[in-house]
Formats: C-alpha cells, sequence, structure tokens
C-alpha cells in the first residue's frame, strides 16, 4: 500500500463517517418532528364533561426534538411552561408550569387523545405546600386569538 492509497482511504473513512453522522442526525429530527410537531396549536380549555372553562387559552410550540413550550392564561392569570413528550409513549408527556409575575407554579402531565385535537391535562401545584391537584382539558381550537 502506498502512502497516496493510504491518505485516500483515510479521507474516505472521514467523509463517509461525516455524511453518517449528516444522516443519523437528520432522521432523528425528522422522527420527532413527525411525533410531536402536530401538537402545536392553540387550544381551549374545558372541563372533563366538556363544559368550557371562562377564557381558557393554551398555546403549544414545538421546540425541536421531544420538546414542547406551553403558554396560556386563564382566571387564575397567565402562565408558561415546557412539556418533554415521551419518545417511548408518544400519547405522553410531563413538564413544568410557572404563572408570570408571582411565585406559583407546578408541574403537569399530558395524555393526548389519538386525534390530537384533544389533550387530557393532569396538574399539580407545586409552591403553596398543600399540593393540590388539577384536570381539565385542552381542545384544539385555531380560531382563537
Amino acid at each position: 500500500m502506498t502512502t497516496i492509497n493510504f491518505s485516500e482511504n483515510i479521507i474516505a473513512g472521514i467523509v463517509s463517517s461525516i455524511l453518517t453522522f449528516i444522516f443519523v442526525l437528520l432522521r432523528d429530527r425528522y422522527k420527532y418532528w413527525r411525533l410531536f410537531h402536530k401538537l402545536a396549536g392553540k387550544y381551549r380549555h374545558y372541563d372533563i364533561h366538556g363544559q368550557p372553562l371562562l377564557d381558557g387559552l393554551t398555546e403549544i410550540s414545538y421546540l425541536g426534538k421531544n420538546l414542547l413550550k406551553t403558554k396560556g392564561k386563564s382566571s387564575e392569570g397567565e402562565w408558561v411552561g415546557r412539556i418533554m413528550m415521551n419518545e417511548a409513549l408518544p400519547e405522553y408527556g410531563s413538564g413544568i408550569y410557572q404563572y408570570v409575575g408571582r411565585d406559583d407554579c407546578g408541574v403537569h402531565q399530558i395524555q393526548v387523545h389519538p386525534s390530537a385535537e384533544s389533550i387530557y391535562v393532569l396538574g399539580r401545584n407545586t409552591s403553596h405546600g398543600n399540593n393540590f391537584s388539577f384536570s381539565y382539558l385542552w381542545r384544539r381550537d385555531e380560531k382563537a386569538s
């Protein structure tokens, strides 16, 4: 083997490694995007029996991989949060929320209805010591402002 052939083999190996890395990266990004981007949108709040809750609105944004950003408002005030979706169980996610302008926060878990038009929400306030729980539905409403 000559020095030129050896150098060409090293360069070919490096190039193929880089191309493989790029392929795997793009494949994984597409996999996550395909699973979770459809959750992005605006959702109205309903009680667990389907009755509308006053002024409840949540906006979900897809941040990449399995991470969603939530921004909402209700009679309780405005809040922001993040939800990490479970890649092994893509209908399930858990995250945190924080009310804007006050020390009030908690955790929430979501379960996405197969149609992706409704999301079941179970939350627990963790900032007041009594850890009260709440549950309701988010239903997609793209007409919401």
